[in-house]
């Protein structure tokens, strides 16, 4: 379904895990179904038990944060929440600040907090969120809009 454009802010929260057999995957997310490679910045800072790391990179797709994967204990999930401020400006690239966190595999924690950008003044209408393998049951994405 379309998002509707009568926002100025889209919040998108989640609570994810995958199918695919390893300890982590990455969670993708690609604007309006735009897979055009160089579209697309980001900047992560995270942390898990075994340090800190600095992630960036340009692609064709946002890697938004490292989920649980089969390999992981079965009740772990990442949660995290994505706010895109402006989404529907054509004066404005489209930047998301992204908070995340959860377990993977031998119970490392991992807390990520970055920021993201579409380059485009295209108005935000669709997400498309990816992953290896499939979203399990109980994963969930919650959408809403703030005027």
């Amino acid at each position: 379904p379309s998002i509707p454009s009568i926002y100025n802010r889209l919040t998108i929260e989640f609570a994810v895990r995958s199918s695919f057999v390893t300890n982590e995957t990455n969670l993708m997310l690609r604007y309006n179904g735009d897979a055009t490679a160089g579209n697309y910045r980001y900047d992560a800072w995270r942390s898990n038990a075994t340090g800190n790391a600095n992630d960036a990179g340009s692609t064709f797709i946002i890697g938004v944060a490292n989920i649980p994967g089969a390999n992981t204990g079965a009740s772990h999930y990442s949660h995290g929440e994505i706010e895109i401020l402006q989404y529907t400006s054509p004066s404005f690239f489209k930047t998301a600040l992204v908070h995340i966190g959860g377990f993977t595999a031998g119970n490392s924690q991992v807390n990520s907090n970055g920021m993201m950008e579409w380059l485009s003044t295209g108005t935000i209408t669709q997400l498309e969120f990816q992953v290896s393998g499939t979203f399990i049951a109980g994963s969930f994405f919650r959408v809403y809009g703030e005027y």
